[in-house]
């Protein structure tokens, strides 16, 4: 009796945060890191997410049919895939991605400033060809404003194009995966960061600084770049 009133609980507990977790979403920034990313991970995975609620009565039906530890393991993964689909459901469809922060748990972000002057401070980079090539590979293009960026990944790489016409700061902390920097030649690129395992490498040449941009980072493997 006493467990059945604990799981009662826990079941209204759930549902009330289900009816609001929509009006939630501004709050993820208070969250620890990990399940900052893993809001992150629903929110990019949602339409594969929102489809996966049958198999919560698929693996109901064989915790019917089975015993003992195996009966458990079954309950368990019904309902944590019951749960991560009906979140999926009630958030709103959009992801973690506002003007000044950027989050996702796997991918492969290119992030651009928008407003300012586009290639046009470039020195012998064919910018349109570079990014046409990223978005034909299935690469995601987001678009920021502002003078200061933080993004936060689990898995993948980022490609920062640094803008031609302002001072910028830009904090990278991720996982494990590959961080680029584009910086044209009028920016200076001033960089500090800890990398746990990989290289980092400094290729950048000022010509005529306008501009600095700021760049810290903190990467547990993988690689850096500042082109």
């Amino acid at each position: 009796m006493v467990m059945t009133r604990k799981w009662g609980i826990v079941f209204i507990l759930i549902g009330i945060f289900l009816i609001f977790a929509q009006w939630l979403v501004p709050l993820l920034k208070t969250l620890p890191d990990y399940l900052r990313l893993l809001f992150a991970f629903i929110f990019q995975y949602k339409p594969f997410l929102e489809r996966i609620f049958p198999a919560s009565l698929i693996l109901l039906g064989f915790a019917i049919l089975v015993r003992g530890f195996l009966r458990r393991i079954c309950l368990f993964l019904a309902f944590v895939v019951a749960f991560i689909s009906i979140i999926a459901m009630v958030l709103p469809g959009h992801g973690v991605i506002a003007d000044k922060k950027i989050e996702f748990f796997v991918g492969d972000v290119v992030v651009e400033w928008g407003g300012g002057e586009g290639w046009d401070g470039w020195d012998g980079w064919d910018g349109w060809s570079v990014w046409k090539s990223w978005r034909d590979n299935g690469l995601k293009v987001v678009k920021v404003e502002g003078e200061s960026l933080d993004i936060e990944f689990f898995a993948g790489s980022v490609k920062v194009l640094l803008p031609s016409d302002k001072d910028v700061s830009v904090n990278i902390d991720g996982g494990v995966g590959e961080i680029k920097v584009f910086a044209p030649k009028n920016v200076e690129v001033e960089v500090e960061g800890d990398l746990g395992i990989g290289n980092f490498e400094n290729n950048h040449v000022v010509k005529n600084p306008e501009h600095t941009a700021k760049i810290s980072y903190d990467l547990g493997i993988g690689k850096v770049e500042i082109e």
